[in-house]
């Protein structure tokens, strides 16, 4: 009879909708877990790089402090002394400095 063939159809079509619903719901949550674990991995990279770059700014005002504090006030001969200790903290800032990665991760 047409009507109970109506019926079983009508109850076949709902129960795929059904299990489609699910399957995106799953999907749904994988996605969204995916994409907090990557912000929060985007996040940390971030504040690593962060911290790295405080740290290097920091060195770099040492040095740009024990320089001034070197060229003010002080005799030709006392800055010439110092020349190849400032010479030498500028090159460990520099290598550091290049040694950095910065590259951020897609």
């Amino acid at each position: 009879n047409f009507s109970s063939q109506g019926k079983t159809v009508e109850k076949q079509l709902l129960h795929s909708l059904d299990l489609l619903e699910q399957k995106l719901a799953k999907v749904r949550q994988q996605t969204t877990k995916g994409l907090s674990n990557q912000t929060k991995a985007k996040m940390q990279l971030l504040d690593d790089q962060k911290q790295v770059l405080e740290h290097t700014m920091t060195q770099i005002s040492s040095c740009i402090e024990f320089v001034t504090d070197t060229t003010e006030n002080k005799h030709i001969t006392e800055f010439f002394l110092l020349e190849k200790q400032m010479l030498a903290r500028i090159s460990e800032l520099h290598e550091e400095f290049t040694q950095l990665d910065l590259t951020p991760i897609e």
